[in-house]
């Protein structure tokens, strides 16, 4: 999204308790899952050069695991499809208000607590 959005929901989140970086692309976007550790990622689906879906894809390359959620003026129904299917927690139609977008995250960092915890090897 444009710069002022970025800000308003940067600001938004790190009230919230959120750790905020941001990224103006969807390669920028891979660069930064792929060198700090994050766990959840809000991206938007109509993006200039790497799409919603291709981004989320390169996202999961460099950090399986990793959760989404797309918030997006236009999503089709065969793309929300692939998306789900990909593992992306929810799809937020624009604009979306502030408690559903913090309701988004948190699902979203509750199913990546628990994609986290069947990978991890249980004691005998």
């Amino acid at each position: 999204d444009d710069n002022s959005v970025l800000r308003e929901y940067g600001s938004m989140l790190k009230q919230a308790g959120y750790t905020v970086l941001f990224a103006e692309s969807g390669a920028q976007a891979i660069r930064t899952v792929q060198a700090q550790p994050v766990d959840v990622i809000l991206l938007d689906f109509n993006m200039p050069r790497m799409n919603g879906l291709e981004t989320f894809f390169g996202a999961m390359h460099v950090r399986p695991g990793i959760r989404a959620v797309v918030h997006s003026s236009y999503v089709t129904d065969d793309q929300g499809a692939r998306l789900r299917a990909l593992g992306v927690s929810t799809i937020l139609p624009k604009p979306a208000g502030r408690l559903d977008l913090l309701r988004a995250l948190g699902e979203a960092l509750e199913e990546g607590q628990g994609s986290l915890a069947e990978r991890r090897p249980r004691a005998s």
